[in-house]
C-alpha cells in the first residue's frame, strides 16, 4: 500500500498531509487514548497537525483522547517492516 494511501486511510483525503509527512503510525497502549506519531517533512507545523489530529479523532469515539506527536523514528517490527497500528492494550473479555 502507497502512503498516499495510508495516509488517506488514517486521515481522511487531505493532500497536504501527503506533502508533509513522510509517515505516520497509530500507537495504543490503553483504551480511550490513541497516539498518532508522525514523520513530518518540511511545512509540517501546527496547522497540520491539528488538522491531522481533527481527521483522526472525528473517526472515533468522542471521549478517545488522540495526541498528536513528532517523531524521528517509527517501531518497526524485528524483520524491518513498519506496522500502522501498534496495540498493546490488555484485550477486553465479556463473560457472559
Amino acid at each position: 500500500m502507497s502512503k498516499r494511501n495510508v495516509i488517506a486511510r488514517i486521515a481522511g483525503e487531505c493532500s497536504v498531509l501527503n506533502e508533509v509527512l513522510l509517515w505516520l503510525q497509530r500507537f495504543q497502549e490503553r483504551t480511550g487514548e490513541l497516539f498518532v506519531n508522525v514523520m513530518p517533512e518540511n511545512g509540517y507545523g501546527e496547522d497540520v497537525a491539528r488538522r491531522l489530529h481533527s481527521d483522526v479523532a472525528s473517526k472515533l469515539q468522542p471521549s478517545t483522547v488522540v495526541e498528536v506527536r513528532s517523531v524521528d523514528e517509527l517501531e518497526k517490527m524485528r524483520n524491518g517492516k513498519l506496522l500502522l497500528l501498534i496495540s498493546r492494550c490488555a484485550p477486553s473479555v465479556e463473560i457472559p
